[in-house]
């Protein structure tokens, strides 16, 4: 929540990562995980469009737009709940600090 309150971020929609180092709240929770454990990357993908889509890697798999299921299960949060914070961040559009207030309401507790 720290950092969602913070000006560091810099917010996107309907993408975890875009090119211009901007996130969604799910993103920065990517971004944070890697600084944190050194564990993940966000890599290109050729997908044919300019500019190319940046993903979120763990292990062997890939991610675009929402966290991998061994990240929601060790913040505590649940699949709805994550869902809840993507359309939070694209559909309601709501600042990263709104969002925060949510988190709180969720009473999710940075570990």
């Amino acid at each position: 929540m720290k950092a969602l309150e913070s000006e560091e971020w810099k917010q996107d929609r309907y993408t975890l990562k875009s090119q211009d180092d901007s996130f969604c709240c799910l993103g920065v929770v990517c971004e944070l995980y890697i600084r944190k454990y050194k564990k993940g990357e966000w890599i290109e993908l050729e997908t044919g469009t300019d500019p190319a889509e940046i993903s979120f890697r763990l292990e062997e798999d890939t991610y675009t737009e929402y966290l991998p299921d061994s990240l929601t299960k060790s913040l505590g949060l649940t699949e709805s709940q994550v869902k809840e914070l993507a359309r939070c961040n694209d559909q309601s559009r709501m600042s990263f600090k709104e969002i925060a207030n949510v988190i709180k309401n969720m009473r999710i507790y940075e570990q």
